[in-house]
Parts: structure tokens; sequence; C-alpha cells
């Protein structure tokens, strides 16, 4: 029997977003979050313009994307 990947599956993105360091990035593989969830997560905040420091970046093959959440510190211009 084999052990099934620890995935989430609610996410309380609020408290995720809030303990990244300014500066700094959230690494999630696909095993942990979704990446196109994790996106509309944010875009989700962005349009009530929170979060406004965060950038999202998916990388690698699907079903190996890594995320990264990246804290800039200070609001991002659209």
């Amino acid at each position: 029997m084999t052990k099934a990947p620890d995935r989430v599956t609610q996410t309380h993105w609020e408290e995720l977003f809030n303990k990244i360091p300014v500066g700094q990035a959230l690494v999630l593989d696909e095993n942990q979050a979704n990446p196109d969830t994790t996106r509309a997560a944010i875009i989700r905040y962005h349009e009530k313009k929170q979060f406004m420091n965060l950038e999202i970046r998916v990388r690698g093959p699907r079903g190996k994307r890594t995320t990264y959440i990246i804290n800039h510190g200070k609001a991002r211009e659209e």
C-alpha cells in the first residue's frame, strides 16, 4: 500500500499569505497546493485590493510544477 501524497484540501489563504516574510517567497510543490488554485486565490485578493504586495510564479511541467509566492513588501503596480 502506498501513502497518498500530502495535499491541502482546504487552504486558509489569508493566514498563509500573511506568514510570508517581506523579500522572501513561499515555495509550494504541486502535491501541496494546485498552482491554478493558488493563482486564482491571489487574483481574488488582488481584485479586493488585498495582498497587492504578493506575486505568483509557477515553474515546471504539469504534474511537477513549483509555485513561488513572492512578497515584494510594497504593493506592485498593475
